[in-house]
């Protein structure tokens, strides 16, 4: 940021999710000049009153870019778009269904690569390919030569797959996650009503719960272990990034429940960028073996 390297935007929307993005906020605010900047309070509680709260901040934010680019979001026009939105969850959905299978036809990496590009393509066309894919994967020969099955939970920041291609690499498959950029972004689709910014705000804070969450200790633990019992995984790999707390402090109650299911769990701690990978390859490497895949 400090390069300039997202001069080109023409407006950053970012939240309180926690204090690191809350002061990237204050960072864009004070030594880059953005056409537009706009910043969300996120309700880290789920109550009536947060939802309702919520709600208006959202209409605050329509009123934003309405004003800040001179267009006109009618409700009708957000509730086409979410629309296509659930249509992408459902399809993404069904991506992940076909890794519940023995002989799973893609990985975790592949995974990754495919919810990473929805964040970034134009909607209608990511569907599009999307649906044509999953034609092509029902086609496609199982992967079988693999050591145990995995699934990733923690930090929302696995964002590059690379990461996962290290794990797959020593013999681990990746089939599920409990992430921001995995399931957690899209598992639960928006329903709708006569109010679609209401039907926004329901979602947002009735899905899968990220650890800002104060309130939702249990059920975020409840939905690691339901997606470790449906996926049939052999193992948990817990990944934190570094001077994450609110991960940190997850970890110890997440533990407690996973020796609970007898359901073994390896704890990383690691930087964002990926770096060197000795240390990572040699835990992992233990892990698998501690698995007797």
């Amino acid at each position: 940021m400090l390069d300039g390297r997202y001069d080109f935007l023409d407006g950053i929307v970012l939240t309180d999710s926690c204090d690191h993005i809350r002061r990237l906020y204050d960072l864009f605010r004070v030594t880059r000049d953005i056409p537009f900047l706009h910043f969300m309070s996120v309700p880290h509680k789920i109550t009536e009153y947060s939802i309702g709260l919520y709600r208006e901040d959202l209409g605050t934010f329509r009123e934003s870019v309405e004003k800040a680019f001179g267009v006109k979001i009618t409700d009708a026009s957000l509730r086409n778009a979410i629309e296509v939105y659930n249509e992408t969850r459902n399809l993404l959905q069904r991506i992940y269904d076909l890794r519940k299978s023995d002989t799973p036809p893609l990985t975790g990496a592949e995974t990754l690569d495919i919810v990473l590009a929805s964040t970034i393509m134009p909607r209608e066309q990511y569907n599009d390919l999307l649906r044509q894919l999953i034609e092509e994967l029902h086609g496609r020969q199982g992967i079988t030569d693999y050591k145990a099955r995995l699934m990733v939970a923690g930090s929302g920041g696995c964002d590059d797959p690379d990461y996962y291609r290290v794990i797959e690499g020593l013999g681990g498959l990746v089939v599920t996650d409990a992430l921001c950029f995995g399931a957690r972004y899209f598992w639960k689709p928006v329903e709708l009503t006569d109010d679609p910014l209401s039907d926004l705000a329901t979602a947002y804070q009735n899905r899968p719960a990220c650890a800002k969450m104060a309130d939702q200790v249990v059920e975020r633990i409840d939905f690691i272990k339901k997606m470790a019992k449906d996926f049939n995984v052999d193992g948990v790999v817990y990944h934190r990034l570094r001077y994450c707390d609110l991960w940190a402090g997850q970890l110890l109650l997440l533990r407690d429940q996973l020796n609970k299911s007898d359901m073994p769990m390896l704890e990383l701690e690691r930087e964002y960028t990926l770096g060197a990978t000795g240390q990572l390859r040699t835990r992992l490497q233990a892990f698998l073996e501690s698995l007797g895949g």
